[in-house]
């Protein structure tokens, strides 16, 4: 099922976007944002790190590549979490706009 914000023109998009950045740009839920995608970047980050050198120097690799792997899905989870917070928040100015 598609949210309201989602059958919007591209230019309907664009102000609800405008509208959004005026109203969230100091708030508590932009903070939480931001840190959710830092965390998920140093996640990848670290993840990547961690497999380079599970291959490279280690001779029992098995517990390296299950933390790499778990912090790969962890990463992504925040991303895809990060993702939804901002539609449910972008379909509830397009709502109130509607109105």
């Amino acid at each position: 099922m598609k949210k309201y914000y989602h059958t919007l023109s591209k230019q309907e998009k664009k102000d609800i976007k405008n509208k959004y950045k005026k109203e969230y740009a100091n708030s508590d839920v932009q903070a939480r944002l931001l840190r959710l995608k830092i965390y998920s970047v140093i996640g990848y980050l670290f993840s990547i790190v961690l497999l380079v050198y599970a291959f490279k120097f280690e001779s029992n690799k098995v517990g390296s590549i299950i933390i790499a792997i778990t912090l790969i899905v962890v990463s992504t989870v925040y991303v895809i979490g990060s993702i939804i917070v901002k539609n449910r928040i972008l379909n509830k100015i397009a709502l109130k706009m509607k109105k």
